[in-house]
C-alpha cells in the first residue's frame, strides 16, 4: 500500500536526553548478570506539524547494559557511556531527517539505520565488540516513547487512540503483509484501557522465599504476598543447575500457595535469560516440574528466553518444549523479522517490553494476534514514567496479561516523584495495578504534576 502522510503528521525538531544514576535498594540477580547502579535516561522530544504548532513529549528507561549488552567486554562503564552516546546520535539523526509522519513512520524510517549508527558510535569510543541490536533498541526506546507522547499531546488525544486511519497513512499490510490488508493497529488494541492489570512479581535468583531465608534487610516472598496480594510470579532461573531450577519453580509455587494474602490463583513464569545450555536441559526442566509437582506444572504459564537470543544459523529448535509450555521470545525480539525467524524455530510466544520501543511493540501485538502467539508483558525494572508507560501499554492489550513490575523491589527510591502523583501504580494492592488514570493526552501521564527536576528544565 502506498504511504500517504496525513495532515496530522509531525516533524521532530528537538531531542533532549538527560541522564541520572539510580542506586538499587536490593540485589537483582538474573541469568548470568546482577544489576547494580543504573543510568536512568529521560528524553524530551519536541514535534511540530505543518501549521507550526509544537508540543513536547517524554520517555524514560533504565540503560540496563547487563541485560541489553551482556558479556565481559567492554566493561560496564564503557557500555553505559556507549548507550548514552547512542541516544544522542539517534536523536540527532531523527532531527536531521526533517521528515513528517506518524510516530510509527519515524520508527520505520530510522530502524534500518540502527545497527550502522550504533557501530559508528562504538567505533568512535574505541569499542570493537559488535553492539547487540537489543542494546540499540533500548537506547531508542525513550526517544520513540517521547515521540508517541508528543504526537498525542499535540493533537489532544491519547497515543493509543491515534493508531487508526485518521492518523496513520497506511494500513498494516505496509509492514505485516497482505493478510493485514485494510487493518490498522487500532483494530488490535482496546478502545478503553482495562481498569486494573494483574502484577507479575519478580523472584530474583537470590531472593529469599521465607522469613527463615531472609537476612536482616531482605524482604521474603511471603511478605510481598501478604502486603501486595501478588499471585503471579516471574521466577529467575540459573540454567546451570537443573536440580536448583526445577526446585525453584516448585518452591515458589508451594510457598505462594501456602502464603496468606494472595489475591488470585497462583501462576508462575520461568525465565532463564538465555542460560539454558541445551534443549535437553530445557526439556528436562519441564519434565522435572511436571513429574515432581503436577500442580506447579499446571500453574506454569511459560518459559521465557530459555535459549540464546541469536536466532541465526545454528539456533536451537524449541518446538518440542513449546508443545508443552509456551516458549517466549524476549531478548531475541528485536524486529518483526526476528519474530518470523523465531516461529520457524518453534517459539510460540513473545514478551512485550516498552524498552524495545513503543512502535515495535505495537506492531508485535498485531503480528501476535495474526499468528496466535502467546503474549506476556515484561518490564526492565521500569521506574518513574517508564512504569507508567508500561502500564499504559499493558492496559490496551486485547487479552489481559500479568505485567511484570519490580522497581518497588530493586529500585524502591527511583519512583518517589511519580508515586506522589500516581500512588496506586507504585503501591500494589490485591496483586493488581490500576490503569484507569492513564487516559490523558500522549502516553497518559502528566509530567507537569510530577516534581522531578528533569521536568522543570
Amino acid at each position: 500500500m502506498t504511504h500517504t502522510p496525513k495532515s496530522t503528521a509531525v516533524r521532530i525538531v528537538a531531542v533532549e536526553p538527560t541522564f541520572t544514576v539510580e542506586q538499587p535498594g536490593a540485589e537483582f540477580a538474573f541469568g548470568a548478570s546482577t544489576a547494580g547502579a543504573l543510568t536512568f535516561a529521560h528524553v524530551r522530544v519536541r514535534v511540530a506539524d505543518a501549521a507550526g504548532r509544537e508540543a513536547d513529549g517524554w520517555g524514560a528507561i533504565f540503560l540496563s547494559h547487563p541485560w541489553a549488552f551482556p558479556g565481559a567486554e567492554p566493561d560496564g562503564a564503557a557500555k553505559d557511556a556507549l548507550m548514552r552516546a547512542i541516544i544522542v546520535a539517534l536523536g540527532e539523526r531523527l532531527v536531521a531527517m526533517d521528515t513528517a509522519g506518524h510516530p510509527l513512520d519515524h520508527f520505520l524510517a530510522i530502524e534500518p539505520e540502527l545497527d550502522a549508527i550504533a557501530a559508528r558510535v562504538a567505533a568512535a569510543q574505541g569499542i570493537d565488540v559488535p553492539v547487540p541490536p537489543l542494546c540499540t533498541l533500548v537506547s531508542l526506546s525513550p526517544i520513540d516513547a517521547a515521540i508517541h507522547d508528543a504526537f498525542g499531546r499535540l493533537h489532544g488525544v491519547n497515543a493509543f487512540d491515534a493508531l487508526g486511519s485518521d492518523y496513520v497513512g497506511w494500513d498494516l499490510s505496509h509492514v505485516l503483509g497482505d493478510a493485514f490488508d485494510g487493518k490498522y493497529l487500532a483494530d488490535f488494541v482496546r478502545r478503553e484501557p482495562v481498569d486494573a492489570i494483574p502484577v507479575s512479581h519478580t523472584v530474583g535468583a537470590t531472593d529469599p522465599l521465607t522469613p527463615e531465608e531472609a537476612g536482616a534487610d531482605a524482604i521474603p516472598l511471603t511478605e510481598w504476598i501478604a502486603s501486595d496480594g501478588v499471585f503471579s510470579f516471574k521466577v529467575k532461573l540459573k540454567g546451570k543447575d537443573l536440580a536448583w531450577d526445577t526446585s525453584r519453580l516448585i518452591d515458589v509455587f508451594d510457598v505462594a500457595t501456602r502464603s496468606a494474602g494472595a489475591a488470585g490463583p497462583v501462576r508462575i513464569f520461568g525465565d532463564l535469560n538465555e542460560q539454558g545450555p541445551s534443549m535437553e536441559y530445557i526439556l528436562a526442566l519441564i519434565d522435572g516440574v511436571k513429574t515432581r509437582s503436577p500442580e506447579a506444572f499446571a500453574a506454569l504459564d511459560a518459559l521465557e528466553q530459555p535459549a540464546r537470543r541469536d536466532l541465526g544459523e545454528g539456533a536451537a529448535y524449541v518446538g518440542d518444549a513449546a508443545a508443552q509450555v509456551p516458549i517466549v521470545l524476549d531478548e531475541g525480539l528485536t524486529s518483526l523479522a526476528a519474530i518470523d525467524r523465531a516461529i520457524e524455530l518453534g517459539w510460540n510466544g513473545i514478551a512485550l517490553k516498552t524498552c524495545k520501543t513503543q512502535s515495535l511493540m505495537l506492531l508485535a501485538i498485531a503480528k501476535a494476534r495474526g499468528t496466535g502467539l502467546h503474549v506476556s508483558v515484561q518490564d526492565l525494572t521500569n521506574p518513574g514514567i517508564a512504569l507508567l508507560h508500561s502500564v499504559a501499554l499493558a492496559a490496551r492489550l486485547p487479552e489481559i496479561a500479568p505485567l511484570e513490575t519490580n522497581q518497588r523491589q530493586y529500585f524502591p527510591r527511583a519512583s518517589a516523584p511519580e508515586a506522589a502523583v500516581y500512588p496506586e501504580v507504585y503501591t500494589i494492592r490485591n496483586g493488581r495495578i490500576p490503569a484507569r488514570d492513564l487516559t490523558g493526552p500522549g502516553l497518559g501521564f502528566d509530567v507537569s504534576r510530577i516534581d522531578r527536576d528533569v521536568f522543570r528544565r
